[in-house]
Order: C-alpha cells, then sequence, then structure tokens
C-alpha cells in the first residue's frame, strides 16, 4: 500500500489542488496585515520522494504579496505538500517514518528504494516526531486529542495514522497531512472553518481521480 501512495502521481495532483485551494481562499481574504489585495509570488521547490515523471508544476509553492507600497508582506498560504523547509514532500516524511519502527538495515535498505531517503536523512526525521513535534503546541493538541503518547516500540506517525478513523491509508494520510497544515504556512485566525471547507470542496472535486487506483 505505500508504495501504491507514493508512486501514485494522482495522489499529488490531489495534493496539489488541495494547495491551490488554499491559496485561492488566501487571496479572497486580502492581506492580514493592511487589507489590501494580494499579488501572486509563487516559487519553484524541487521536492524529493514522488513518483517519477511528475510535471514540473507539482514543484511549485503558491506564494503572495502584498501589492500595496510600504506593505509589500510575503504570505505563504499552508501546504498539503510541504512541511516548511524541508526538501521531501510531506506526505512521504509521514509515511516512511511511520514505517521506520525497529529500523533494521534491510527496512533501512527497503525506505530508502522507495524514496531515496540516506541513514541520516531518516535519523533526522525520527528526531524531529521523537524530539521536536512532542514539544510543539500543535503536536501537543494533536497528540492528546488521539490520545497518544510517545512510545519507543512505535513511531508517533504510525500511532496518529492508526488512530484516525479514516480507511484505506491513503485517506488517513489525508487527514493527518489536514492536521499539520498550520506547520506548514501561514494560517488565518478563521482557519478551522475555513480550512475544512477547503479540504472537502477540494475533496469532493478531485476524490474522482483517485477511485480507479486507490479504492
Amino acid at each position: 500500500m505505500l508504495s501504491q501512495i507514493l508512486g501514485n502521481p494522482k495522489f499529488f495532483f490531489l495534493l496539489f489542488a488541495f494547495d491551490k485551494e488554499l491559496a485561492r481562499m488566501a487571496i479572497e481574504r486580502r492581506c492580514p496585515m493592511c487589507g489590501e489585495a494580494l499579488h501572486v509570488s509563487n516559487f519553484q521547490r524541487k521536492p524529493r520522494g514522488g513518483p517519477a515523471g511528475l510535471p514540473k508544476e507539482q514543484g511549485l509553492r503558491f506564494s503572495l504579496c502584498c501589492s500595496k507600497e510600504g506593505c509589500r508582506k510575503r504570505l505563504t498560504p499552508a501546504s498539503f505538500r510541504f512541511l516548511g523547509r524541508r526538501v521531501y514532500f510531506g506526505a512521504v516524511l509521514v509515511l516512511v517514518s511511520a514505517m521506520m519502527n525497529g529500523v533494521t538495515p534491510r527496512r533501512r535498505q527497503k525506505l530508502h528504494d522507495l524514496c531515496g531517503a540516506d541513514r541520516r536523512t531518516l535519523q533526522r526525521w525520527r528526531d524531529l516526531w521523537e524530539k521536536e513535534f512532542p514539544k510543539t503546541s500543535l503536536g501537543r493538541d494533536i497528540l492528546s486529542r488521539q490520545s497518544i503518547y510517545p512510545r519507543r516500540d512505535e513511531s508517533i506517525p504510525r500511532q496518529i495514522l492508526r488512530s484516525i478513523s479514516e480507511k484505506p491509508l491513503w485517506k488517513a494520510l489525508l487527514r493527518f497531512l489536514y492536521d499539520l497544515l498550520p506547520l506548514t504556512g501561514r494560517v488565518s485566525p478563521d482557519s478551522s472553518r475555513s480550512l475544512r471547507d477547503a479540504f472537502f470542496h477540494a475533496e469532493d472535486a478531485c476524490f474522482p481521480l483517485l477511485f480507479s487506483v486507490l479504492s
């Protein structure tokens, strides 16, 4: 199932559609500092770990800039694809981290073959979930909401994915990425409702793309 998700371009097209919807909503809300219009100021990234042959636009990071002289504040909307400055797709980081329980050389090689991450990268991801994530306010909120406590025998991503009621795995992954949005970019004060609306609006529009492969 892991390779069916991370090797499926349609899944990444869906994440792109979600990000596009979040950027559209941010434009509608205008500049949070001065209320003026926002101009598109996207930039290109080179994310790793996705399936071969993804179009270049999959690396497009939606970004906005205030149109008012004297303000010109940049606003980077939240993203389903990018976890901050990390170079791997967020979905790859989450799913591979969920598979790192008791990493053996054989499993490490399998994960490397799947996404290209080397031993040091995998260790950084483990440190992210074990040491950094539980200390953030969002991490504490997610772990508390899912009644999860850090354990040495099971990674946090694996516990969270198991605790989410959505089935199959790719739907649970979408829900987890949705919960991680505040870590990925600016989230407006009305995020709880507006981001959920964006998620389900994009979901209704894009899920038919997935049914032939992931259902």
